[in-house]
């Protein structure tokens, strides 16, 4: 197993012997291969994203965040959770690149970066496009005759 990193994302694979790959797959050429890195990294990073916000606790410090700059502290209070608890929420939702943390003496300062988020919105439009149109299809299918519009 090979593993490197790029853009901050590990990528691991296994190594193949050229026995194992069909012969057109072996003569897939450099900018193909780098071209499909370069897209598996573009989604890596809104993969990231979509697993920082499925928590509903980091979902909630996202929407207090919204609102403006809040210590780490601020944003545990509402769930009656441990300091160490909420920076480990924190520290998940950094690692998306949706929170910038700044450190003033022993506290620390948590602000809301939506870059990450605006970038989920945009490739998700693209789907959102795509099923709108699959559901009118499939809404015109079992439409009768007489109710079309």
């Amino acid at each position: 197993m090979r593993a490197f990193r790029f853009a901050g994302t590990t990528i691991a694979f296994a190594a193949l012997t050229a026995s194992a790959v069909p012969a057109y797959a072996q003569q897939q050429d450099a900018a193909a291969q780098a071209q499909a890195l370069q897209s598996f990294c573009r989604h890596s990073s809104i993969a990231a994203t979509k697993a920082a916000v499925l928590f509903p606790t980091r979902r909630a410090m996202l929407a207090s965040l919204s609102q403006g700059e809040h210590t780490v502290m601020e944003l545990a209070r509402p769930f009656r959770m441990s300091l160490a608890a909420a920076s480990k929420h924190v520290k998940t939702l950094e690692r998306a690149g949706l929170v910038r943390r700044t450190v003033q003496g022993r506290t620390h300062f948590c602000r809301l970066d939506p870059g990450p988020l605006a970038e989920a919105q945009d490739w998700l439009r693209f789907y959102e496009r795509f099923w709108n149109e699959r559901l009118d299809t499939l809404a015109a299918l079992f439409t009768p005759p007489d109710k079309e519009r």
